[in-house]
């Protein structure tokens, strides 16, 4: 295991651990006063990576399950392509998501390198938003559900007073 501190802590850092037992192990631990606070792994004994952020309910405070999507409505998505390469893509600009979910986005510098290129540009962590489209997803299934179980309702004419009655 090789540990990069910062701040002069080695509590701050990032450990590499050159272990490749098959198990999961961790390539890279992320972390903060000595708690793992995310990491890049193994899955399992398969050939995948994953890019862990630390999720355990024992390092938060429960505020209750969330009910409506916050961030969603307000984003755009924009078809683009890149500049370098001139792939056609699909996503979100840094700079405009930063006014909706700041906490989602690197704030990046307006420096150039000497080849013009940017030193550090914005970027996104997009894995932020899985939970409003999670919380998305629940609120339509449940939209969906009242729909159907309406509808069945009226075909089954068993909610008269939302049938349509001709005028006598």
């Amino acid at each position: 295991m090789h540990t990069v501190g910062f701040n002069g802590a080695a509590v701050n850092g990032i450990d590499v651990d050159d272990n490749n037992n098959g198990s999961g192990a961790g390539f890279v631990i992320f972390s903060e006063n000595g708690t793992s606070i995310g990491s890049i792994s193994r899955v399992a004994q398969t050939s995948a990576v994953a890019y862990n952020t630390t999720c355990d309910v024992r390092l938060k405070v429960d505020l209750g399950v969330a009910s409506k999507p916050i961030y969603l409505k307000n984003l755009i998505v924009h078809d683009f392509k890149w500049k370098s390469g001139g792939v056609q893509s699909r996503g979100l600009f840094a700079q405009e998501a930063y006014m909706v979910a700041p906490l989602s986005v690197a704030v990046g510098k307006d420096d150039l390198a000497e080849n013009g290129n940017l030193v550090r540009p914005w970027g996104i962590d997009n894995s932020t938003f899985v939970p409003d489209l999670i919380v998305g997803w629940q609120e339509h299934e449940a939209r969906i559900l009242t729909l159907e179980t309406r509808m069945k309702e009226l075909e089954d004419g068993k909610n008269p007073q939302l049938v349509d009655h001709p005028s006598a």
